[in-house]
């Protein structure tokens, strides 16, 4: 039992040592140490000092693009209509005060995104089952 302990020591202070030595950023844990390895740039410049002649280094191409495509973006906003109508027509089907409470819960945007494409009567009792204040809010919102 004493032998199985001092294994596990030893092996927390390795590791101990090992979590030191990558903090203070010293090999062989370092990223610097990663990085002073072989540059690319450093190859090609070695060679040409000993008279040899340089290797072609392959073209990286266009860099990766950053973000969605035009094509992804107009898919997003094509669903996120769809789920805005899909939306406007569950609520069209509530009662006004179950929808109030529902409603009480989200966001002015996307209230008057909903309240933009249901009935205007169904939206007008909506507007009647809220606080007071937000439903001015909301009816500012709407005017615009």
């Amino acid at each position: 039992m004493g032998k199985v302990i001092a294994v596990f020591v030893a092996l927390a202070l390795l590791a101990g040592a090992g979590f030191g030595l990558k903090r203070m950023g010293l090999p062989p844990f370092s990223k610097s140490a990663k990085r002073a390895a072989a540059p690319a740039a450093a190859v090609p410049a070695a060679a040409a000092a000993r008279g040899e002649a340089p290797v072609p280094q392959p073209d990286p191409g266009p860099p990766p693009r950053q973000g969605p495509t035009p094509e992804q973006l107009e898919e997003r906003a094509r669903s996120a209509e769809r789920g805005m109508a899909r939306l406007a027509s569950v609520f069209e089907g509530m009662p006004a005060e179950d929808a109030s409470r529902i409603v009480a819960r989200l966001p002015d945007t996307l209230v008057e995104g909903l309240l933009r494409r249901i009935d205007e009567r169904q939206a007008g009792r909506l507007l009647a089952a809220m606080p007071l204040e937000r439903a001015a809010r909301l009816t500012r919102c709407l005017a615009r």
